[in-house]
């Protein structure tokens, strides 16, 4: 695997900012660098990853930018957010349902919007991966993970400990 350039870095808050349907140019500008490109072939379809690296030498982080066909359509990110730990009880874990929507979810725990570690978004359909810490109980060793799947705004799959 080639090694990250030392200038392919993005801070938390330039990759909160990158917009779906932006083109590779317009995110190697914004940025002020190319990244690391991966490109891939699935099912004939061009599509392109590029990675950046977060500011810590201390902490793996990555970015990730996926182009379909030239237009920026996901985005994902792994070690980025550490600005709130996103703790919820596990009654407000258990509450939360399949079919719900985000606002609803928000509501559910505090009005917190957890960890986005992926969007998605193309042809008027849209994705989200949300993560909320979820404090143990008296029967769990360490506090677990709650993995939310959001598609066009709904819960479709909710992975908790």
């Amino acid at each position: 695997m080639d090694a990250f350039l030392p200038n392919d870095r993005i801070t938390f808050e330039r990759y909160q900012q990158v917009q779906f349907g932006w083109t590779r140019d317009q995110l190697t500008k914004y940025v002020g660098t190319p990244g690391k490109v991966m490109p891939l072939s699935i099912d004939n379809q061009n599509i392109i990853q590029v990675q950046y690296q977060g500011l810590s030498p201390s902490i793996i982080a990555i970015a990730g930018f996926g182009f379909l066909n030239g237009k920026l359509f996901t985005k994902t990110q792994f070690n980025f957010d550490f600005t709130v730990n996103y703790k919820i009880t596990k009654e407000q874990c258990d509450r939360i349902q399949i079919g719900w929507t985000y606002q609803q979810v928000r509501a559910a725990v505090g009005n917190q919007k957890g960890n986005v570690v992926s969007e998605s978004g193309t042809n008027g359909n849209t994705g989200m991966v949300v993560q909320y810490t979820c404090i143990k109980d008296q029967q769990q060793k360490v506090d677990g993970t709650v993995t939310l799947a959001f598609v066009n705004d709904k819960v479709v799959s909710k992975l908790q400990p």
